[in-house]
């Protein structure tokens, strides 16, 4: 994304927290991390709220030292912060989302699904103040602008298939690798499978058939999926989320699968992998190349500047 926004003639300075990696070629700029805090796994965390208050300093002194005409605001919990700096710099907002907040903090369930009405009230106040909103899904809002995740234009040189299937995300209920490693038990009883998992946190014990990968960085993720046969999304039906790992299966030129619409159980999964390891035909899925949204965000751009 930023890629595409310096290739329509903007400067891109990234604000963002202390984890990560630096590359590209957009100034990056971190806030202090703090010394109990080390996740890098999807999901909510109260030690957010004070890295949020340095966020909002750190933008502070940058929009005092280089006066950007535009705030590209991250997730929902960037928009108080961009919400703050409007009202000061008067600067126009977008705000990006991935997902619908109340759902997404139902999905992770305790204290957090206690939060989702209060969340679903900030949410409606989040799109309603923001200047422009895009999502990656449709789910997410109507008011929103689809911006869907892309696929690089160039897919990587064919490699040995040393994998029937392959995951690379997140692990947890919320995005379905339950119901996946059920399925994947399922399947290993019935035929011989070999299966690539992609994620950070290693389980101390694994089955034979699954070789597990924890630090591929993420400009190497393609010649990793393409050593696979099938990729797969076991993501519930009911996640507002866009798919960012369909995506790059489809870049990696390996065949995806999704949960089945018509029996979104882990029968229903093991028996669609089973399907396309047979050789049965696989769904098809309508992918867009990043640079094809260009031109949207050009005039989203256009639009928020508008607005000032």
């Amino acid at each position: 994304e930023t890629k595409i926004i310096q290739s329509l003639g903007y400067v891109v300075t990234i604000l963002t927290y202390p984890l990560g990696r630096d590359f590209g070629t957009a100034a990056i700029h971190r806030t202090k991390s703090l010394p109990w805090y080390h996740k890098t796994t999807a999901g909510p965390a109260w030690s957010k709220l004070i890295l949020d208050i340095q966020l909002f300093w750190l933008a502070y002194h940058s929009i005092k030292k280089d006066s950007p005409v535009l705030i590209h605001a991250h997730l929902h919990e960037s928009m108080w912060l961009a919400w703050l700096l409007n009202k000061r710099f008067h600067i126009p907002v977008v705000l990006d989302l991935q997902s619908s907040l109340p759902a997404e903090l139902i999905s992770y369930g305790g204290i957090w699904k206690l939060l989702a009405p209060l969340a679903k009230w900030y949410e409606r106040w989040a799109i309603w103040v923001a200047d422009v909103v895009i999502a990656s899904s449709a789910k997410v809002s109507p008011k929103a602008t689809v911006v869907a995740d892309g696929i690089p234009a160039r897919v990587p040189t064919a490699v040995t298939k040393q994998y029937d299937l392959v995951y690379s995300g997140g692990i947890g209920k919320p995005k379905g690798t339950d119901q996946l490693f059920q399925a994947l038990a399922m399947i290993a009883k019935q035929q011989p499978i070999t299966v690539l998992i992609i994620a950070q946190g290693k389980p101390q014990q694994l089955p034979a058939y699954i070789t597990w990968l924890e630090h591929v960085p993420y400009e190497q993720l393609l010649p990793a999926l393409a050593k696979a046969k099938i990729g797969i999304e076991p993501k519930p039906l009911q996640s507002t989320e866009g798919s960012g790992k369909l995506l790059n299966y489809i870049a990696a030129g390996i065949i995806p699968i999704t949960l089945p619409s018509d029996d979104p159980t882990t029968t229903g999964l093991a028996r669609g992998i089973i399907a396309l390891l047979a050789g049965q035909p696989s769904q098809q899925f309508n992918a867009v190349t990043w640079e094809s949204n260009a031109q949207i965000l050009r005039h989203i751009y256009a639009t928020a500047l508008r607005s000032a």
